[in-house]
C-alpha cells in the first residue's frame, strides 16, 4: 500500500481498535449493532463497519458508501449534504454502463459482433474514416487498444483540450495512429466516446434513452442523467449521473448472471466476457491492472473482483466469491493531486476497510 494511503487510513485503524475496546465494555443504544442491524447476519463485524463509516465521514471527501450482500443493503451512509436520492456524476464508472449497453445491443442483434469494423459502424456523414481507422473494431475500442494515442490520468491530460474542441468525435479520430489496433493498451476517454457514437447509430436511440428502455427502468432506476458532447452524443466514458444505490444494482445484475426479478437484461455470456481478462493494462502490476470490456479485473484484498472506477474515487466493486457489491462516491473537485488522494482513500477504504470487516 502506498505510504500516503497508509497515512489516510491510520485514523480508520485507530477507530476500529477503540470500537473493539468499547464493545468489550458492553452495549450502547447507539452501538454499531443498532447502526447496522443486518451486519452480523450478513457476515460483517459491525464494529469494524462503524469505524469505516466514521473514517469516511471524517475524511471530508466521501459522499456515499453503500455495501450490499446477498441482495440486501448491509450498510449505507451519505456525507457532505448528499442523500440516497442525490444524483452523482461517476466519471469513468460511466464506461462500465456503456459496456453493458454494448452487451445488450449485441444480445438483441442491433450490433453484429465485436469484430465489426468502424467503417461499418460510423456513418460517413458523422466522420469520413480512412482505411486504417476504418479497420478499428468495436473490440479494440472496448479494450482500449484502438491504436490512437491518448494522454489521460496525469497533469498533462488532454481531457481539457478534448472537451473544449468543436467536435469531440473529430478531435479523437483526427489523431494519427501510433500502433496497430489490438497491440497496445492506451486508456482513453476518446475511444470510449466513439463506442457511444457506435451505440447511438446501431440502436437508433441515444445511449441514455437506450439505457432507460433496456437497462435502467428494468432495474427500477428512475433517475439518471448523461452529459452530451458538442455533436449531441452522450459521452461514452464519462458524465453519467446516477444514485449510489443504483450503482449497486448494476453490480448485483452482474452477480445474478444478467437476470433481474426473473427477467433477463443482458446475457451471461456478455458478463463473463466483460469481466474477464481481455488485455493486460499494466503488465508490471498484474494483480489489479487487468482489463476486460470497460471493467477492471483482478483482486482486492486477495479476493477476485471486477471494478468500475472513476476519477476522484467513484467505484463499483463486485466480489463474486463473497457475493458483495460496494459503491462509493467521493468529492472529485479541486486540483488533480487532491483527486488522486480521494481516489486512493476510497479504494483502500473498500479494499481494507469493508472487506476487512468480513468475519466469515
Amino acid at each position: 500500500m502506498p505510504r500516503h494511503a497508509r497515512l489516510l487510513l491510520r485514523p480508520l485503524l485507530l477507530a476500529a481498535t477503540s470500537c473493539l475496546l468499547w464493545a468489550a465494555c458492553g452495549s450502547d443504544p447507539t452501538s454499531p449493532q443498532e447502526r447496522f442491524p443486518l451486519a452480523e447476519t450478513m457476515g460483517f463485524d459491525p464494529w469494524v463497519l462503524d469505524s469505516v463509516y466514521d473514517a469516511a465521514e471524517r475524511s471530508g471527501w466521501s459522499r456515499s458508501l453503500v455495501v450490499e450482500r446477498h441482495g440486501e443493503i448491509v450498510s449505507e451512509d451519505y456525507f457532505q449534504g448528499y442523500s440516497a436520492t442525490s444524483l452523482q456524476t461517476v466519471w469513468s464508472v460511466t464506461k462500465s454502463f456503456t459496456s453493458t449497453l454494448v452487451g445488450i445491443a449485441l444480445d438483441r442483434g442491433l450490433l453484429d459482433s465485436l469484430g465489426a469494423p468502424l467503417s461499418d459502424l460510423v456513418p460517413p456523414e458523422v466522420y469520413a474514416l480512412d482505411a486504417e481507422k476504418g479497420a478499428i473494431t468495436l473490440r479494440h475500442l472496448l479494450t482500449m487498444s484502438a491504436g490512437i494515442p491518448w494522454v489521460e490520468g496525469s497533469d498533462g491530460s488532454e481531457y481539457p483540450e478534448w472537451v473544449a474542441a468543436p467536435s469531440q468525435v473529430a478531435y479523437y479520430l483526427d489523431k494519427a495512429m501510433t500502433s496497430q489496433p489490438g497491440e497496445v493498451f492506451d486508456y482513453s476517454d476518446g475511444a470510449a466516446h466513439i463506442t457511444s457514437v457506435v451505440l447511438e447509430h446501431a440502436t437508433g436511440q441515444s445511449p441514455l434513452d437506450f439505457a432507460n428502455d433496456m437497462l435502467l427502468q428494468p432495474l427500477g432506476i428512475t433517475a439518471s442523467d448523461w452529459w452530451l458532447d458538442n455533436d449531441g452524443y452522450c459521452f461514452g466514458g464519462l458524465g453519467f449521473s446516477i444514485r449510489p444505490r443504483d450503482m449497486v444494482k448494476l453490480g448485483r445484475l452482474f452477480l445474478e448472471g444478467g437476470v433481474w426479478n426473473g427477467t433477463r437484461i443482458v446475457s451471461q455470456e456478455w458478463i463473463d466476457q466483460a469481466t474477464q481478462l481481455q488485455i493486460m493494462a499494466y503488465p508490471d502490476n498484474p494483480t489489479y491492472q487487468q482489463y476486460g470490456y470497460y471493467w477492471w479485473v483482478g483482486t482486492a484484498n486477495s479476493h477476485p473482483a471486477y471494478i468500475a472506477k472513476g476519477y476522484g474515487g467513484q467505484f463499483i466493486f463486485v466480489f463474486p466469491e463473497l457475493d458483495i457489491v460496494v459503491a462509493t462516491t467521493t468529492d472529485w473537485t479541486g486540483p488533480r493531486e487532491e483527486a488522486r488522494e480521494h481516489y486512493t482513500f476510497a479504494y483502500y477504504l473498500v479494499r481494507d476497510g469493508i472487506v476487512g470487516a468480513i468475519v466469515e
